[in-house]
């Protein structure tokens, strides 16, 4: 409670987080078991806060997917698609990335406000997160990216991947509701940040190794608390099963030698360059 309500971490939790983050690529933040359950000290990132990027996400969310199978017309359920505000990555997937879009304040009638959720959300992110990750790795960091993933009710698993392969970034996920096992959790392979990504040829022994490898399938994440993984880590979504949208804010940490990611979101390419024909809204 006191570190949650000070806002800085003992000695203790920033090293073993950074060992956590260092070992198995990821690590997760949340109030210690017996802490006091007034609101004020059971979240990492206020409650009112999580409340506010549920409300304005959601209906930023649902205008871009209208605008999307309207004007673009796109069957967002099935095809993968990608603008500078929002993608679809897997065919049938039913997941959704959303960002703020690089020297835009949000695009439609809810994207500013959807926005401004998301980098106050950050903010408190920052206050757990920056510490460990100077501790387990050194180096400065600025957030270059908030927003938001959700899956829908009946998305499918996610086959295992990583989000990327330089050195450098590392993501917080903040849960803004519970994310129970019916949800569909995130499963990261233990040490997989480590492998060699690059290599030109991976023997088969290696490839057996790292098809058995142990794989953390948090069971429950409370709302509030924040899951850091390196982007190299290789993990998988799993399936959505319960009958509510899941959704995950997300504050995106690159230290300053590191580069950006500019592949999922093209900058050039606004989701609102089109809007819905007036015949059919």
């Amino acid at each position: 409670d006191e570190e949650i309500l000070s806002g800085h971490l003992a000695e203790a939790t920033t090293s073993n987080a950074a060992e956590s983050l260092r070992t198995h690529g990821f690590v997760i933040l949340e109030p210690a078991a017996g802490a006091a359950t007034t609101a004020t000290t059971t979240t990492l990132v206020p409650s009112a806060v999580l409340e506010e990027c549920i409300e304005a996400g959601f209906a930023h969310l649902d205008e871009m997917l209208s605008i999307a199978r309207e004007a673009h017309s796109i069957d967002t359920e099935t095809e993968i698609f990608r603008f500078a505000e929002i993608c679809s990555r897997s065919r049938g997937g039913k997941r959704y990335d959303m960002t703020r879009p690089d020297g835009l304040c949000g695009g439609g009638a809810h994207g500013k406000r959807a926005v401004d959720a998301w980098e106050n959300m950050a903010r408190h992110c920052r206050t757990f997160v920056e510490p460990i990750l100077v501790a387990a790795y050194g180096g400065k960091y600025d957030v270059k990216s908030v927003g938001c993933v959700t899956s829908e009710p009946g998305a499918p698993e996610q086959h295992f991947h990583n989000d990327g392969r330089p050195f450098g970034i590392f993501n917080a996920f903040c849960a803004f509701r519970p994310v129970t096992l019916e949800a569909g959790p995130t499963s990261f392979k233990n040490g997989s940040h480590l492998w060699d990504h690059d290599a030109a040829y991976v023997p088969s022994r290696t490839t057996k190794m790292q098809e058995k490898a142990l794989v953390t399938t948090p069971e429950l994440l409370k709302p509030g608390s924040l899951l850091v993984y390196d982007y190299r880590v290789v993990h998988a979504g799993s399936a959505n099963t319960s009958d509510a949208r899941r959704a995950l804010g997300y504050a995106m940490f690159v230290r300053d030698d590191a580069p950006s990611d500019t592949w999922n979101f093209p900058s050039d390419e606004s989701i609102f360059a089109k809007q819905i024909p007036e015949s059919s809204k």
